[in-house]
Parts: structure tokens; C-alpha cells; sequence
């Protein structure tokens, strides 16, 4: 799967060779692809990129992240740590002359992302920060009432849905009747031959 591209990860790589006018927020259902298509998107940017797992850092353990670096891990993930990890990647987009690519896996983990990411982007247009902004979520409702009531006119969204047919057929050889069994999950299809075993990964993930 990893080396299948959806048109997503295009569609995003192409707004990171623009300017960062908007953040970009990439959500939908779980295990749907979301954080490959970013880590594609990222590996065919020239700008440097961090990528962070906020579940991972909310948890104690090392973020995520594409470039070596060296953040603080606080005993939570809040919204100072947001703020935190925020200057740090700003030092570093102003420092670069290429600026800086910032991805936030799991947004919607932090209590009151939006109204922290609002502020924090506001002041990056003032200042013309070269900084993308790229948050992605796996709780669309949690994710659109964030964005629509504290981010109005600061984002673009790309949704991601679950696999089409040919999407599917391409990348894990499915006919149709095993799409319609199985459905669209990328994560689940390498389970398809052990069905109790692909049953018990839909339950535990999904």
C-alpha cells in the first residue's frame, strides 16, 4: 500500500508548492490512508517538513517526526504544548530558505485546538511566516466543528473516504464481490485471506 498513490497525496503535494495561504486539513474515517498520503506529500516536497503523532507525544513517547529534532514532551498535550511546539517550528520555517512544512497527526486530541490554532496562524500571516500547516483528523465531526466555528476562511480541506473499487482493485488486487464483502479499508485488506482475523482487525481498529 505504501507504494500505491491516491490522488490525494497529489492533490496535496501540489498546494505545498504554493505559498501557505491556508491551512490544510485532512480528515475523515479511520484507517482510511490519511497519514500515508501525507507522508507521500511530504517526501515530494523540497521544503523541510516535521511531522508530528500527537497520540504518540499525548502518550509519553517520541513524536513523529520526518526531521530529527528535539521537542519537549510534557506529561500531556495541551494547548501550551501546542503553542510551544508551534515557535519551535516557526524559529525553524524562518530560519530555512525554503521555509517549513508543520503536519499535526490527530488534531483533535488537543482541548481546544482551534481556537489555539487561530491565533497562532493569524499571527503567521501578519508576519508572513514561510510555514504550511497541515492538520489531520480522524473524528470528522469533532474535526468540521473546529474548522467551522473557530478557523472559518484559514483552511482547505482534503477529505479522505474510504477506498474506491478501483482504488482497491489497483493496489490490493480486489474483485468486485471481495470489494463489497470486505469494503474500502486499506489497512484490513492484507487480512482478507484469514477472515477471522480480518473481522477481529475491523472490530479492534474501526
Amino acid at each position: 500500500m505504501e507504494t500505491f498513490q491516491r490522488t490525494h497525496a497529489r492533490l496535496l503535494a501540489g498546494r505545498l508548492r504554493e505559498p501557505p495561504r491556508r491551512i490544510i486539513a485532512v480528515f475523515g474515517p479511520r484507517q482510511t490512508g490519511k497519514t500515508t498520503l501525507v507522508r507521500q506529500a511530504l517526501d515530494a516536497t523540497d521544503r523541510p517538513t516535521k511531522r508530528i503523532d500527537i497520540d504518540v507525544a499525548g502518550a509519553g513517547g517520541a513524536p513523529l517526526a520526518d526531521q530529527a529534532v528535539s521537542l519537549r514532551l510534557p506529561g500531556r498535550v495541551d494547548a501550551q504544548w501546542l503553542v510551544d511546539t508551534w515557535e519551535e517550528a516557526r524559529g525553524e520555517a524562518r530560519s530555512s530558505p525554503d521555509g517549513l512544512v508543520l503536519a499535526l497527526d490527530e488534531i483533535q486530541r488537543i482541548a481546544g485546538w482551534s481556537e489555539t490554532l487561530k491565533g497562532l496562524w493569524d499571527a503567521d500571516r501578519a508576519s508572513d511566516c514561510p510555514m504550511h500547516v497541515i492538520i489531520l483528523g480522524s473524528a470528522p465531526l469533532l474535526m468540521q466543528s473546529g474548522l467551522t466555528e473557530s478557523l472559518a476562511g484559514r483552511f482547505e480541506t482534503i477529505r479522505v473516504n474510504h477506498w474506491s473499487f478501483a482504488e482497491m482493485s489497483a493496489a490490493f488486487d480486489f474483485d468486485l464481490p471481495a470489494y463489497l464483502y470486505f469494503g474500502g479499508y486499506p489497512g484490513a485488506a492484507r487480512y482478507v485471506g484469514d477472515e477471522t482475523r480480518w473481522r477481529d482487525y475491523v472490530l479492534g481498529a474501526l
